[in-house]
């Protein structure tokens, strides 16, 4: 046989994975929201009419964006498994995002269709002309905009298939077109595929060792990989319930444990210690919290002491701990088990199964063991390029911009950012980004301004900016002039007024002498 006569192996896309569960699992739960129960039939049969209606109404085609801007609802898997079948990229859109902010990534990502919750719109968002008076913009509840389409009517109506054909579709095909800030102020558009989706649930499958009745609280916001991806997606391959709050407290979590016997949890680090924090203070709710079986997080820096506190007062059966961005989809690294995760303070883990890594130095040589080196990373689930830009090749590493190291066994450990990254509440912000806004909005007014992370005992880090000016300048003003621009987690937190920006000898801005004029303190 030769090679042109091999068979070609088959490598199931997003939608026909979420296709062959739904009719597995039909009438099983697939989402729990607030007063209503979604199952699998109904998720499906939902997405297919809204994938029709997208294609025959709206025009949407392969390649097309779709936007969404929306908090944690089930049209929002709707529209992802919509746009899975279509082969077209939902953009979903931040709910903490300033109005000038959407402008800016829907002038870049030019949706064909644009989903908007009523009562984002009708707060700061409606401000944003492109938002909201986007051609053909479709919108979410009973919001009446002369000439919008219905969402229930996209939804409910007919269920062709107009790329049964063109599936399945290839693993590169992009699914998600996520926004993040970028090291020179600009958003950066990371896409996400089909193929890069399917292997990050496959990939943590292995490590969250599920049950048959477990059930997976989520309140992690969708528009950030953390809902839509982390655990999501794991527990719709497995056919499993999902409680999705429409925004997460350490109460509704309660409530989940309560009434849906919810057993798994992942989000950042922050999320986690409010759990603390609420078991902490009522002896009723603790033992609610201690049904939670599995506890997945990252977003910061785990240390001794707080793994004690979590094991002790939360108690699970599974307690992992993971390091991903935005462009490996989720976790790349994880510890994998709950003896890893307590048997190595700070330590990250391991890459997970599809995912390679290695620490290189300036020479991009590989450094030896226990050396400091930027971790690099290529797999499954790392992303195919971005929005814009020349595709990256399947075998092209990724630099984090992480300084980290790794022991005998592997397990890697945060050292520093080569990149000027703040990591406050599992968000990444970039100092630049904030710098060139607070220039532009406060003008001859500050003379000279540089942003660093501060220590947080709530956020991890938080935002602090030093700024040089010739007249008093408070936090109030500066988060005035910078509200429509920046996201509330982007707001500087600190105001700290120098008279000169220090240096070091190459004449470079100290920002290690920055961070540690803020050692010891707790900014909130």
């Amino acid at each position: 046989m030769t090679t042109s006569d091999a068979p070609t192996l088959f490598a199931p896309d997003a939608w026909t994975t979420f296709e062959r569960n739904a009719r597995r699992f039909g009438e099983r739960p697939a989402i729990h929201f607030e007063d209503h129960t979604h199952t699998y039939a109904d998720l499906y049969r939902r997405a297919a009419a809204l994938a029709t209606a997208l294609a025959r109404r709206c025009g949407v085609e392969a390649g097309d964006r779709v936007g969404i801007l929306a908090q944690n609802r089930p049209e929002f898997l709707e529209l992802y498994f919509a746009c899975a079948r279509l082969g077209a990229i939902i953009v979903p859109l931040g709910q903490r995002l300033a109005p000038n902010e959407i402008d800016r990534i829907l002038g870049r990502a030019r949706p064909k269709a644009c989903f908007a919750d009523r009562q984002l719109v009708d707060g700061p968002a409606a401000r944003s002309d492109r938002l909201v008076g986007f051609p053909d913009v479709t919108r979410l509840a009973d919001l009446r905009v002369e000439g919008a389409l219905w969402y229930e009517e996209l939804a409910s109506g007919p269920a062709d298939d107009p790329t049964a054909e063109r599936r399945p579709w290839p693993p590169d095909t992009p699914l998600v077109l996520v926004f993040t800030s970028g090291t020179t102020g600009a958003p950066k558009g990371v896409l996400l595929s089909q193929g890069n989706l399917v292997a990050q649930a496959a990939s943590m499958l292995m490590h969250f060792g599920l049950h048959d009745d477990d059930v997976l609280v989520q309140g992690s916001p969708m528009s950030h990989t953390t809902g839509l991806v982390q655990g999501t997606q794991e527990f719709l391959i497995r056919g499993l319930p999902i409680v999705l709050l429409r925004k997460w407290t350490a109460a509704s979590v309660a409530e989940a444990c309560r009434t849906h016997s919810a057993s798994v949890m992942t989000g950042a680090l922050v999320l986690v210690e409010r759990l603390l924090e609420a078991a902490d203070a009522d002896p009723e709710t603790a033992a609610v919290l201690r049904r939670l079986r599995v506890i997945g997080t990252g977003g910061g820096l785990h240390t001794a002491d707080f793994d004690h506190r979590v094991m002790t007062t939360l108690d699970p059966e599974i307690y992992l701990f993971g390091y991903g961005l935005t462009e490996t989809t989720a976790f790349a690294v994880c510890t994998g088990t709950t003896a890893a995760t307590l048997a190595r303070e700070g330590g990250l883990g391991y890459p997970i199964w599809c995912v390679e890594s290695r620490l290189v130095g300036e020479d991009e040589a590989a450094v030896p063991v226990g050396a400091e080196g930027e971790l690099w990373l290529r797999g499954g689930t790392v992303t195919p390029g971005y929005f814009g830009q020349p595709a990256r090749g399947p075998a092209e590493w990724l630099p984090t911009g992480d300084i980290m190291r790794a022991d005998e066994a592997g397990c890697l450990y945060f050292v520093s950012r080569k990149k000027d990254v703040i990591k406050t509440g599992g968000f990444n912000v970039y100092g630049s980004e904030v710098e060139a806004i607070v220039r532009e909005r406060l003008g001859s007014t500050v003379r000279d301004v540089v942003v660093v992370g501060g220590p947080s005992r709530r956020w991890g880090e938080a935002v602090v900016a030093y700024v040089v000016c010739d007249e008093e300048l408070s936090l109030a003003q500066v988060q005035d002039a910078v509200h429509d621009d920046l996201g509330g987690y982007k707001m500087p937190k600190k105001i700290v007024r120098i008279d000169a920006i220090p240096t070091d000898y190459l004449g470079k801005v100290d920002k290690k002498e920055l961070r540690a004029r803020l050692s010891g303190m707790d900014i909130s």
